[in-house]
C-alpha cells in the first residue's frame, strides 16, 4: 500500500481510490469527531501505507461495533474487481519467489503453507480460500514440475499464530538461529554464500539484466496462468478489451528505472561488511504494483 521512493501519497492509486470515500464516511458516522482528527493527523504525514492501516483498523472499532456501524475496507477492496488485481499479482509474485528458492535448495514442493501475521489478511481480498490454493497449486505444478497437492493453513486472525509461536519458544528455539535462505535471480550469487552488501558486486550490469529478465519472465508467466486458471471465474477478474497486456506494458516499462531507485535507497540500509539480505526479484516489482495501482485508479 506503501507510497513509491520518490512518489507522494496523492500519486498513490490507493490513496486516490479511497481517501475521500472514507473521508465521507467517517464524516457521517457516529465516532466522527475522534476519528476525524486521528484521519486529518494521518493524511498530514503524507504516508499512505499509514493511512490504509487506519483505514483497515476501522473495521474492528470498539465503539463503531458496539453501535452496530460498520467502516470496511476489506470489503470494499474484496468488491473492487479493477483494482483486485494488484493484490492476486503481489501473492502469484511471493509465490513464485518461494517456489525458485524451493528449487534452488533442491526441496520438494511443500505439502502445506500456513499464513500468520497481519499481511495474511489480503487472502480474504482476494477471493476464497480454494480458489487461492488451486492457484498456488497451478503455479508450483508448473515452475516445479511437481504433481505434490498444496494446502494453504489460515486462521481467523493470523497475528496470534506469531503471538503464539513465540510464547511457546523454548530457552533451545530462542539460541537456535537458522541461516536465511534467499533467491535473488542471479545465478552468480544464487550459487555462492549470501554476498556482502558491497554496491560494486551487487549491482553490476549482468546481474541487473539478470534480475530484469526474471522479473520480466514473472508477469508474462503471472498473465499467462489466466489462460490455466481464469481470473474472471475465481477472482471476477476480467480482461475487459484485452486490457492486460496494457498491464503487462506498465508493470514493465519503467522497470529499469525502479530497480536502480529501489536499490540506491536500500542498499544504505546496510553496512559494507554486513550481508545482502534483501531479494533483489522485488524491487522492480515494488515500482510496477505501485505504477498499476496509480494505473487503474486512474481510469
Amino acid at each position: 500500500f506503501g507510497d513509491f521512493i520518490g512518489m507522494s501519497s496523492s500519486l498513490n492509486g490507493f490513496y486516490k481510490l479511497f481517501k475521500d470515500d472514507f473521508e465521507r464516511k467517517i464524516n457521517e458516522c457516529s465516532e466522527k469527531r475522534n476519528l476525524n482528527k486521528i484521519f486529518s493527523d494521518i493524511v498530514s504525514n503524507n504516508n499512505t501505507a499509514d493511512l490504509m492501516s487506519f483505514l483497515f483498523s476501522l473495521e474492528s472499532n470498539a465503539q463503531l461495533r458496539k453501535r452496530g456501524e460498520r467502516i470496511s475496507l476489506s470489503k470494499e477492496l474484496s468488491e473492487n474487481y479493477e483494482v483486485k488485481i494488484v493484490f492476486l499479482l503481489f501473492y502469484s509474485a511471493v509465490m513464485f519467489y518461494i517456489a525458485n528458492l524451493f528449487k534452488k535448495r533442491n526441496l520438494a514442493a511443500p505439502g502445506y503453507i500456513t499464513f500468520s501475521g497481519t499481511a495474511s489478511k489480503i487472502l480474504k481480498i482476494i477471493g476464497s480460500i480454494e480458489s487461492i490454493q488451486e492457484l498456488t497449486n497451478v503455479i508450483f505444478a508448473q515452475l516445479m514440475n511437481s504433481s505434490q497437492r498444496i494446502e494453504l493453513k489460515t486462521v481467523e486472525n493470523p497475528k496470534e499464530i506469531t503471538c503464539k509461536g513465540g510464547l511457546k519458544m523454548t530457552a533451545e528455539d530462542m539460541s537456535s538461529h537458522p541461516d536465511k535462505e534467499y533467491f535473488f535471480g542471479v545465478p552468480e550469487l544464487d550459487s555462492n554464500d549470501i554476498p556482502l552488501a558491497d554496491k560494486d558486486v551487487i549491482y553490476t550490469e549482468s546481474n541487473k539484466e539478470k534480475v530484469l529478465t526474471l522479473y520480466k519472465e514473472f508477469v508474462s508467466f503471472f498473465f499467462s496462468l489466466n489462460n490455466k486458471f481464469s481470473f474472471s471465474e475465481h477472482f471476477g477478474i476480467e480482461d475487459n478489451n484485452g486490457i492486460f497486456e496494457q498491464y503487462k506494458s506498465i508493470l514493465t516499462e519503467h522497470c529499469e528505472q525502479d530497480f536502480a531507485t529501489v536499490f540506491d535507497d536500500r542498499i544504505g540500509d546496510f553496512q559494507p561488511t554486513e550481508k545482502f539480505q534483501d531479494s533483489l526479484f522485488f524491487y522492480p516489482l515494488s515500482g510496477g504494483i505501485f505504477r498499476l495501482t496509480q494505473f487503474i485508479s486512474n481510469n
